[in-house]
Formats: C-alpha cells, structure tokens, sequence
C-alpha cells in the first residue's frame, strides 16, 4: 500500500475500529490518496470536531465533482471502464476522482456537474478512451 499501512489496520480504520489513528497515519493516508488531511479528519466540512457517530464514515461532500460522478450514466460508464480493464468500480471512480480533482485554474475549481462532464469527456477523447 502507498500510505505504508497495513491492510488490516486500513480495514479496521475503515470499519471504524480504529477510533483515533496518529497524525502520522492520517498524514501518509491524506498523501497518497491525494486529499486534504481535514477531508479525513472531519469529512471535510472544514467544521471542527468528531464525527457524530465514529463508528460511520463520514458523508460523501456534495460537491459539483462528486455530483458528476454519481450521475448514473457516468456511475455506468465507470462501472464499464472497470469491467474492461479488470479494476474494481471503486479504483476506477478514485482514479477519476484524483485525475479531475486535482484540476484548478488560478485557485478556482469547475462549479458545476456539467463542468465536469466536459472536462471528463475531453480527456477521455484526448487520451483515445471510448
């Protein structure tokens, strides 16, 4: 694993077992899967505090990007990427999720799902994906 955490604790930490991981773990989990250390630490809702239920995991953000990805014509072309390449549905979505995230334009990110369509399609077609 990229983070240097064993697939055990990651399970248990996902299962909610592991109610108060280090600094150190939240740090290289935020590093390699290219998130915000508050998005693991607060679900990124920037508010502080604990989860309401640790035992859950935080909410999804309802952001325009995420949005997009749930749209469920875009849910079935994942899930058809994932079929073809032989990836499960949730590395192929975490890949697109890294890959658009990532993209801002002097400090602004896309505000809306339809953005984000335009751009996910643009690269598809630049990188010759059907």
């Amino acid at each position: 694993m990229r983070a240097g955490i064993s697939l055990p604790y990651l399970s248990d930490l996902e299962r909610g077992k592991v109610a108060n991981p280090s600094l150190d773990v939240l740090l290289r989990l935020s590093e390699a899967l290219a998130v915000p250390l508050t998005d693991l630490v607060d679900g990124g809702s920037g508010a502080a505090g604990p989860h309401p239920d640790p035992g859950q995991r935080p909410p999804r953000r309802k952001d325009p990007l995420d949005r997009f990805l749930r749209r469920p014509g875009i849910a079935a072309e994942l899930a058809e990427e994932a079929r073809r390449s032989g990836r499960s549905g949730r590395e192929v979505r975490a890949d697109w999720e890294r890959t658009l995230g990532a993209i801002e334009h002097r400090g602004r990110r896309l505000d809306s799902p339809d953005d984000w369509e335009r751009l996910y399609r643009a690269l598809k077609e630049s990188f010759g994906e059907p």
